[in-house]
Order: structure tokens, then C-alpha cells, then sequence
């Protein structure tokens, strides 16, 4: 059972094994991993870091919200899924694996982002402040439209409107106290071709639909480099430091795999919006 946020999961596993046992046994190859079964799962439980004094106290304790629901895809599961309670078994799982990275994913480090812009340490406090939560919120109803096109089949915008809200008020949640350091680090990684902010941006392309606010959401990530703060990953302060010199479109383009030509709405759309949130919060452009 695979438990990542991670586009085609299972086959990425599925060839790990399969070229681990072909330099074990060269005649092994797919017979032997026939036995092996990858199920993948879209998992929808925030579990922020453990406070230190708890973890003092008990080192294999876990914090973790009061949301018990695992998807899991039944198609991949050889004969009959048991009856779990809890799981959910669903066919046509790439919907759910997109509504996880593109909804629930991209719509926290939306939060993340833009709440550091407005000098935000707790992402339950991004949601307290009103033009985060609309920039947040925004993203997420367009990313909501876009998974009912894509998924027609599987969704409708109702549904996955319903599922954003109730995710807005779970990142509301002060007992989490998830740190916006946490949900927004690792840039090259949420920024990458087929990861959360990238691929929300091609998500609403493809459907041909407003992304306005997820554009504004990931020129925002192009300044995320909290100064001060525990866990703040180098190479990402190396990536912001890109943006200043060569430009927000030039480090997407490196880093993202958007083209000039093909994405060029992309490009354009989030790059004027780099310069807008530059203009209106200067000092944060300016951390290093």
C-alpha cells in the first residue's frame, strides 16, 4: 500500500522491484513481480510535526487530525477488497490521486505561500487572515472546476467545491499548529513538472479555465525563503535567489518544465503576478 503523494506511484514501485530483482536473478523480470501488487492510496490526513515536549515524553507519539477516511484504489487489488473500516475502495483512482496532490496538497502550500507574504508563521493563522483565505480559497474552486472537467466521469464541481471547503476548515484547525515552513519547503520538489503547483497550473490550461488565483498562489512560492526559521531548506533559498537574478519564468522554466511556447500563458500569467506581489510586499522579496 502506497502511501505518497506522488503521480503513478505504483508504477515507479512496480519498476524498482522488478529491476531489483532482474539484478538478483536475470531470468526473474516481470514473472517473479507478478506476485507483487502496488495499491495506491490518496491520503488525506494532516499530521504536522509532533511538539518536542510531547515527543520527550513518548517518542513514537503521533499528532494527527480527527480524519480516519483512506482511499485506496480498488482496481489495482488482486480479487475481492476486504472490508475495512475506514478505507474506501475506488475505482478510476487517478481522480483521487489528482483531487489529493491538485486540491488538498496544492490548496496547503497555496496557504503556505501566501501566508508567509503576509508574515504568517501557522498555517491556522493564514486562514485567519482574510486575503490569504480568499487567494487560498480561490485556487482551490478553481482547481475544484477543473478536476469536474477532467474527471467528468468521477466528479462534479459540487462535490469537489464541498471537499475544498471542508479542507479550509480543517487547515483552520489550531491544535494542528502546522507550521508554514513545513507545508511550503522543498520548492524544487512542489514545484516540480507533475507535482502539486505545477500541476494545477496545467490542470486549469488543459480544462481552459480561470487560474488566476492559482497563478498568484505560485508566483507567491517564488519568494518563499522564511528568514530565521527552523527547517528552511538551502537549496531553497538557492531557487528564490534564482528567481531575483534570472527572473520567475527563466527558473520555471528550468525547474518546472514549462515551455515558452506551450505554456506561455502559464509563464506570462504567473510571472506578472511576481512582479505584482513584489511591488506590494517588498520586505518579503527582500529576506534572504
Amino acid at each position: 500500500m502506497l502511501c505518497e503523494n506522488l503521480n503513478a506511484a505504483a508504477a515507479v514501485m512496480t519498476d524498482h522491484v522488478e529491476n531489483a530483482l532482474r539484478e538478483e536473478s536475470p531470468s526473474s523480470g516481470r514473472g517473479a513481480a507478478a506476485a507483487f501488487h502496488c495499491i495506491e492510496a490518496a491520503i488525506s490526513k494532516m499530521v504536522p510535526a509532533t511538539p518536542k515536549a510531547v515527543r520527550d515524553e513518548d517518542p513514537l507519539a503521533v499528532w494527527s487530525e480527527a480524519y480516519n477516511t483512506l482511499y485506496l484504489d480498488r482496481d489495482a487489488y488482486p480479487g475481492t477488497p476486504p472490508v475495512v473500516p475506514g478505507v474506501a475502495w475506488r475505482g478510476n483512482f487517478q481522480a483521487y490521486v489528482d483531487r489529493k496532490l491538485l486540491l488538498h496538497n496544492f490548496g496547503h502550500a497555496a496557504a503556505a505561500y501566501t501566508g508567509f507574504l503576509s508574515g504568517r508563521r501557522y498555517i491556522y493563522e493564514c486562514m485567519e487572515d482574510p486575503s490569504v483565505r480568499a487567494v487560498t480559497a480561490g485556487a482551490m474552486y478553481e482547481v475544484a472546476r477543473g478536476l469536474a472537467v477532467r474527471h467528468a466521469d468521477v466528479f462534479t464541481f459540487d462535490e469537489n467545491r464541498a471537499w475544498a471547503d471542508d479542507l479550509l476548515r480543517r487547515f483552520h484547525n489550531r491544535a494542528l499548529a502546522d507550521p508554514v515552513v513545513r507545508v511550503g519547503r522543498d520548492l524544487r520538489r512542489k514545484l516540480g513538472p507533475d507535482d502539486r503547483c505545477i500541476g494545477a497550473l496545467r490542470l486549469l490550461q488543459e480544462t481552459g479555465l480561470p487560474l488566476d488565483n492559482a497563478a498568484r498562489a505560485v508566483a507567491a512560492s517564488l519568494s518563499f525563503s522564511p528568514a530565521g526559521e527552523d527547517g528552511v531548506l538551502a537549496e531553497d533559498r538557492e531557487i528564490v535567489r534564482a528567481v531575483r537574478r534570472d527572473g520567475p519564468d527563466a527558473v520555471l522554466s528550468r525547474i518546472s518544465g514549462l515551455d515558452a511556447v506551450a505554456d506561455a500563458a502559464i509563464l506570462g500569467q504567473v510571472t506578472r503576478e511576481y512582479w505584482q506581489l513584489t511591488a506590494r510586499s517588498p520586505a518579503a522579496f527582500c529576506q534572504d
